[in-house]
């Protein structure tokens, strides 16, 4: 199902914008899956293939024959070309057989200081899709710490609204309602056997004056 109406799905479009692709388009194109040691190694399930790195293809008829390494990147046809995999002409002569980057392993890389940024930016991006959504113990006691504080800082203006209703029922000061962290609630000091939360009223009177939806009154 297509989804984003900037994106054309037309099979012709995107096969002309395949072999129409300018040089850094073809380089990400190009890419290979690293082999299960790098990648648990680095945490980077592919890269671009380049010039030096040490390759097995997985796929074809040159298949399971044992680790080359790469001779030439090839960017207009799409192809690599690896030390070992060769054929021989109709006229005696040697030529390497092109395999395309998505029917190899990398086995080993070949390293400088911008791949190695790569790697690190990959395998950056790649954690942080995986803590996404997940709280962490410093974040979620952060969190704690602000709701806790905006309710010392709310305290007063809550305490100021719920007076009016109170007065109706008992004898309540401002001093004697007082915010408690441990179960979250505001707690009548005079009336120990009340507890008053964001949604807890004391009568049907006040609930109907107030128009709050009606809870029950949950001791302490």
């Amino acid at each position: 199902m297509k989804l984003n109406k900037f994106v054309t799905s037309s099979r012709r479009k995107n096969r002309k914008r395949h072999f129409n692709a300018p040089s850094h388009i073809r380089r990400k194109i190009m890419s290979s899956p690293l082999s299960k040691e790098l990648r648990q190694k680095y945490n980077v399930r592919s890269m671009p293939i380049r010039k030096d790195d040490e390759v097995q293809v997985v796929r074809g008829h040159y298949k399971g024959q044992q680790i080359g390494k790469v001779v030439q990147v090839y960017r207009k046809k799409y192809v690599i070309y690896i030390e070992r995999v060769q054929r021989e002409k109709a006229n005696g002569t040697t030529v390497h057989v092109g395999i395309h980057p998505s029917k190899v392993v990398i086995t080993r890389l070949k390293l400088d200081k911008d791949r190695k940024k790569i790697l690190e930016r990959k395998a950056k991006s790649r954690q942080d899709v995986k803590d996404k959504g997940k709280y962490k113990e410093e974040t979620i006691e952060k969190m704690q710490e602000t709701e806790s504080r905006s309710h010392c800082d709310n305290a007063g203006t809550n305490c100021s609204l719920l007076l009016p209703f109170l007065a109706d029922c008992y004898s309540v000061t401002a001093e004697s309602i007082v915010w408690t962290n441990t179960d979250q609630r505001y707690h009548l000091v005079s009336q120990p056997t009340l507890a008053v939360g964001s949604n807890c009223f004391i009568t049907k009177q006040m609930l109907e004056t107030c128009k709050l939806p009606k809870s029950s009154v949950n001791s302490i």
